[in-house]
């Protein structure tokens, strides 16, 4: 083991960090829409159409599913969104919020979606899509804000992180995503699929102060040395302190323990009606296990969870997700994982995957009752489409974390 410690003259960069309570101090007159019965634009005094919005009702899903056939000509790769019932049900669940746009409450022009994770305290912005006659004629970054900030107001309490993930090659919802309040945090290499071509994303996040000033863990990070640019991103954005870096550049994997492991090796496949696939690995005799979604149509896998006793364990574990990467001609695999555990970072480091950002106060741990950090490691295929388009905030971030070199590989 090699260990090796920041600099203490490194110096964070004095920016403010843009909080939930930021935008709510920023956009008072926002801070009581009230989106049940909804909220016009009238007085705006932008020369564009000024939309008027409110939650959806079931009524409004049948045409949430058509906007979604229509900007993404059928290609949208995650089919819930073109089902009218499960668009329906999220309307429907306390987990979901969908926020409808239209002209006057009666033509829709657009929409947008928030999960609520209340169990683990996040937010997710999903679905934003508006109708391409609308695009560039109507204020949609004024009404996206107003819907924001409302949501904001609401579960000030309950939802602590709040991220998105917004595409590489469109300017225009990085910026969007950046007037929210939202900041991107890590970059992942080709993970979907729009209009049949391979595209990447970012995931922006924005926090709610006090997963910094009381709820973040204290405990100090301890990374592998691919991480410190991912880290150092962070470092500077919002200023989580300095890590400890250990390096293992030869793991002691007990072989008699590995080959013992991999003969009791099961699998278990679910599929759901869209043929999107939750894998699971465990172990014969053991409660040892890891699992993942696997979305056949695009080929990634993603949301994955794992528990283990040992590091043999997962080195079998992950020696077998390699294998199901070349079987199933996986595009982009995605992990989150422990930014104090630098064993479990260097067996994935070394089986292929890299880390694209360092994501603090991500993993709500229920028992502690803090908020821990995470590093997101990903698979992914060595060649990326170069349609990638970039604002100063998603070039600042990728600069930073010598990311630009994956956008030149051949």
């Amino acid at each position: 083991m090699i260990v090796i410690m920041f600099s203490e003259n490194i110096q964070e960069l004095k920016e403010p960090i843009i909080t939930c309570q930021y935008m709510l101090d920023k956009y008072p007159q926002f801070l009581n829409v009230n989106l049940d019965e909804g909220y016009s634009f009238e007085n705006s005094d932008s020369l564009k159409l000024a939309p008027t919005m409110k939650f959806a009702t079931i009524e409004d899903a049948q045409e949430i599913t058509e906007i979604f056939k229509e900007v993404y000509q059928g290609t949208y790769p995650y089919k819930i969104m073109e089902d009218v019932d499960e668009v329906r049900n999220m309307i429907k669940s306390p987990n979901f919020n969908w926020v409808v746009f239209k002209l006057n409450f009666q033509e829709l022009i657009g929409c947008v979606g928030f999960h609520f994770d209340f169990d683990n305290k996040k937010g997710y912005l999903f679905g934003f899509a508006f109708k391409k006659k609308y695009h560039g004629a109507t204020d949609i970054i004024t009404a996206t804000i107003a819907g924001m900030v409302s949501i904001l107001s609401r579960f000030k309490d309950k939802i602590l992180i709040w991220y998105a993930e917004i595409r590489s090659s469109f300017t225009s919802i990085q910026y969007i995503a950046k007037v929210l309040g939202f900041r991107p945090i890590s970059f992942l290499p080709n993970k979907d699929i729009f209009y049949n071509k391979n595209e990447s994303e970012f995931l922006f996040v924005m926090y709610n102060e006090k997963t910094f000033t009381s709820l973040r863990s204290k405990d100090i990070p301890r990374i592998i040395t691919p991480v410190i640019n991912c880290y150092f991103h962070s470092f500077q954005k919002f200023g989580i302190g300095l890590p400890q870096v250990e390096n293992y550049p030869q793991l002691y994997i007990d072989i008699n323990a590995t080959n013992y492991y991999e003969k009791r090796i099961l699998k278990r496949v679910e599929t759901d009606i869209y043929g999107n696939e939750l894998i699971t690995l465990s172990l014969k005799g053991k409660d040892s296990y890891i699992q993942f979604i696997h979305y056949p149509n695009i080929r990634i896998i993603e949301k994955t969870i794992f528990k283990i006793s040992d590091i043999e364990e997962l080195y079998v574990f992950v020696n077998e997700i390699n294998l199901l990467i070349k079987k199933l001609k996986i595009r982009y695999f995605e992990v989150y994982l422990s930014a104090y555990d630098p064993i479990i970072q260097s067996i994935f480091n070394n089986a292929g995957f890299k880390p694209t950002g360092y994501v603090p106060a991500w993993n709500y741990n229920e028992s502690t009752k803090l908020f821990e950090d995470e590093i997101v490691f990903v698979y992914y295929e060595k060649q990326l489409v170069n349609n990638i388009k970039l604002i100063g905030e998603t070039s600042k971030f990728l600069k930073t974390t010598k990311q630009f070199k994956l956008l030149n590989k051949k």
